[in-house]
């Protein structure tokens, strides 16, 4: 299907840890803290940890394809 990210779909409906998205964009977990501090990336904050929605990310990375 045109503008999915394989493997968003698959993971069950939960939200992700900073080690979840660092894994899925091939990271380091320190840059995806970087871009939650410079605004880049949307974070949900519970308490002191941060969580991101799968479809945030995914949505995150489509917009910065390159054609």
């Amino acid at each position: 299907m045109a503008g999915r990210i394989k493997g968003v779909d698959d993971m069950p409906l939960s939200l992700w840890t900073v080690r979840d998205v660092a894994a899925f964009l091939r990271v380091h977990e320190k840059t995806i803290y970087a871009w939650v501090a410079d605004g880049r990336l949307l974070s949900i904050k519970l308490g002191s940890r941060l969580r991101f929605d799968p479809h945030d990310v995914a949505r995150w990375v489509s917009a910065r394809r390159e054609v």
